[in-house]
């Protein structure tokens, strides 16, 4: 199994990151089905932050201005009850889209992994302004319900659904975007639009954003196929550099990170602001075979190929996984996993825009704490004479800070909320930092 990548050896890339730090919790979401309640045996799980909840667009507004927020509301409470966050990601678009004037298109599922597959099947040109009115319509009504809701961490609905997936050719076997007039900047404007709006409706609620390359941009503009998600994406970071999320799908052991002209350049360029999906679980290679290990390491177990993917993401600084229920539930899994969210955690330590001017160390060398979890007290042991702390919450903001005059020092923390916090030690110009949980 490789050496889980220590927080000193990405705080170089990390700290290189804008100063405004990401705020989305980090660490292991549950990946269940679509529309299917998630059971709760995940939730006892320490490695487990939380469960990234799909569901149709469909599912929840069955019809053009009724909804149905039942299935989530139901979620989102089962994870509530044991200190579990959401991640809510919207899946699709409803057929009731045709009647409501938006433009919609056939198309022919290539993709063997669907269930469709070589089925013809509809959808919408998303650059319309009737299909951008009904998205932003449907992230007003998503704001209204969980815009508050301190349980819900993350929310995934704008550029998986609008610039992924574009097919190469339409019915007839046409260019599709010689057929539908496409033009990127037109759907980049469209997409930061969608964007601008989610933003004022969640101000609070981290965008994860999906970045896929469009196969056919250099036929259609003389554009590289990163062009959309390039452009949609500096936008994104620039402009809402506290909220804005870079997500992929197809982590695996066999990622090529060091590409420089696809969308995982996009997500290596943003370290701290990254997360991923697994490409597949792994309990599908019972007979040797995982999908997941196409390029053909060794050995060819579960716990690598899983483990192997984890630190892909990890070596680039991401924050965040989304690993199938199956590999959860694997209890031969465990011992990787919980290595994986204590990497995460320790990287989400390493993304803070703490107290600069200063080397950053190994924790171990100025300072332990206990206990970690801790409902009201925590105790902090430095190595020197004397220091400053300071004490962060997830989303970058400075709680306390003091002057550490003694070697030990105990901090009253029953006023805080539970959840993760980061803190940091200065002592003669060296920094370091830990997570722990307030319970």
């Amino acid at each position: 199994m490789k050496k889980l990548v220590s927080l000193l050896a990405i705080c170089t890339v990390l700290n290189s990151n804008a100063q405004t730090p990401f705020m989305g919790v980090p660490g292991i979401f549950v990946l269940g089905s679509v529309d299917v309640p998630m059971s709760t045996s995940e939730y006892t799980k320490s490695f487990v932050t939380g469960t990234a909840v799909r569901t149709k667009w469909e599912s929840i507004e069955p019809s053009p201005g009724v909804y149905d927020w039942s299935f989530l509301d139901n979620e989102i409470s089962n994870a509530a009850s044991y200190g579990k966050k959401i991640n809510i990601s919207i899946l699709g678009k409803p057929s009731w889209l045709v009647g409501e004037g938006v433009t919609m298109y056939d198309y022919i599922d290539l993709n063997p992994a669907h269930t469709t597959y070589l089925d013809t099947l509809q959808e919408a040109i998303t650059w319309s302004s009737s299909f951008v009115s009904q998205l932003k319509n449907l992230v007003t009504q998503l704001s209204i319900k969980y815009a508050n809701d301190t349980n819900v961490v993350y929310v995934n609905c704008i550029s998986g659904m609008m610039n992924n997936n574009l097919p190469t050719n339409d019915i007839a076997g046409n260019p599709w975007y010689t057929t539908y007039s496409y033009d990127p900047d037109t759907l980049i404007a469209a997409m930061e639009d969608v964007m601008d709006h989610y933003m004022s409706v969640f101000p609070n609620t981290p965008l994860w954003n999906s970045v896929e390359n469009v196969s056919f941009e250099m036929a259609a503009s003389g554009n590289a196929n990163k062009y959309v998600p390039e452009q949609y994406s500096n936008y994104g970071v620039a402009t809402y550099p506290d909220r804005f999320g870079i997500w992929r799908e197809d982590l695996a052991g066999c990622t090529n990170t060091t590409t420089t002209t696809g969308h995982w350049s996009i997500v290596v360029s943003n370290p701290c602001r990254i997360g991923a999906q697994m490409l597949w679980n792994v309990q599908d290679g019972s007979d040797g075979t995982f999908r997941m290990n196409n390029c053909g390491f060794t050995p060819n177990t579960k716990d690598h190929v899983l483990d192997s993917a984890m630190q892909t993401g990890i070596s680039i600084g991401m924050r965040y996984f989304e690993i199938y229920k199956a590999d959860i539930d694997d209890a031969s899994l465990a011992t990787i996993l919980q290595n994986g969210h204590d990497s995460l955690m320790n990287i989400a330590s390493a993304c803070m825009p703490l107290v600069t001017g200063v080397s950053n160390v190994e924790s171990s060398d100025i300072f332990s704490l206990y206990p970690n979890p801790t409902s009201d007290a925590l105790n902090i042991v430095i190595s020197e004479s004397k220091g400053t702390y300071f004490l962060y919450n997830t989303f970058g903001q400075l709680i306390l800070t003091g002057n550490l005059a003694q070697p030990q020092i105990t901090l009253d923390i029953s006023m805080l909320h539970s959840g993760n916090y980061f803190l940091q030690i200065i002592t003669d110009n060296k920094s370091a930092s830990k997570i722990f949980t307030k319970e």
